[in-house]
């Protein structure tokens, strides 16, 4: 990719409607009508035999009455699986069965002097990597973040923390003092045994210009296609533009792969870029706006949210520096 040694395709502009996207399109059928139900029957299956062996009590991670001095339980606390997830969190289920989740518990508490209510909900997750995957589809970079042991958000009234294989979120009345929520979190978090670390792949990311917390991965695809899974992503601020960077490892990201999947209809390529084992091509699509995808090695490498290509080129060779370093 260096000094720009490329060869540029003739054709200026063309879309993604022949015979490369018909194969792919085909050979799919439809398969893709049912491949959402069967992978979230798989999951539900495999996740109930799980949860058969588990034996933690999560209401043994709740505070002390110590650590919730004048707060008394105001209802039966309430145990949702992954049948009945659906209850209490809706149609936002589907993104928590995908990532792993085995279980939830709810309890609301209530401060005996003027009646203000804290609620504690602990998910539990089938590892710690899903557990992550969840924990960064609900945060954002503009969240303020805190220490509890892990890290944790704060954002309105609640508070959100990840560790181990377990995702506890506090919401608070807003007459409740910032401190004695703070104050609950900690003692929870005290309770959780295990702290795995992020996932290490996260350290491709660094640089000046990432945002902080940004960092997202997607491990299993809504639609069953392995090709859209294990997927990060994180946004950079480069001068007025947020670039977002997502890569994917793994000897299968092939280009026919590449243009159906993340190019597809929406996008049409202007430029296909080829040099000492990349293959490039850059492009307009129609949610992302400019895109720059590029593999090497069978390691997928997409950028989307620029105006200069040069800018993406960087980063991507960046990437790749530091993917041949680790």
């Amino acid at each position: 990719m260096a000094g720009e040694k490329f060869l540029v395709a003739k054709s200026t502009s063309f879309r993604l409607t022949g015979k490369l996207l018909r194969l792919v399109t085909n050979r799919l059928g439809s398969l893709t009508r049912i491949l959402p139900l069967l992978a979230l029957a798989l999951l539900i299956t495999c996740s109930a035999e799980t949860d058969e062996k588990s034996q933690i009590d999560l209401s043994k991670l709740l505070p002390d009455k110590g650590e919730l001095a004048g707060f008394a339980q105001a209802d039966g606390a309430e145990i949702y699986d992954e049948a009945t997830i659906w209850d209490y969190i809706g149609p936002n289920a589907d993104t928590y069965l995908y990532n792993g989740f085995q279980r939830l518990h709810h309890t609301e508490y209530e401060r005996e002097a003027d009646g203000a209510r804290l609620i504690i909900d602990i998910f539990e997750f089938s590892d710690p990597r899903q557990c992550f995957a969840l924990y960064a589809h609900l945060r954002s970079s503009g969240y303020e973040f805190i220490d509890v042991e892990t890290e944790g958000f704060v954002h309105n009234d609640t508070l959100t923390f990840k560790k181990s294989n377990y995702l506890v979120r506090l919401v608070a009345d807003t007459d409740l003092a910032r401190q004695d929520v703070l104050t609950v979190a900690q003692a929870i978090s005290g309770k959780i045994e295990g702290n795995e670390p992020f996932p290490e792949e996260l350290a491709l990311f660094a640089g000046d210009n990432l945002i902080g917390h940004s960092e997202k991965l997607t491990l299993a695809s809504f639609w069953g296609k392995v090709e859209l899974s294990n997927i990060f992503c994180a946004d950079y601020q480069i001068g007025a533009d947020t670039v977002t960077l997502c890569f994917r490892l793994g000897a299968d990201n092939q280009m026919t792969t590449v243009v159906s999947e993340y190019i597809g209809n929406e996008g049409t390529i202007k430029e296909i870029l080829i040099d000492r084992g990349y293959q490039t091509f850059v492009g307009y699509h129609e949610r992302h706006g400019n895109f720059y995808c590029t593999v090497c090695e069978g390691i997928l490498c997409f950028l989307y949210g620029f105006d200069d290509k040069a800018t993406a080129v960087e980063l991507a060779e960046s990437f790749f520096s530091k993917v041949r370093r680790k």
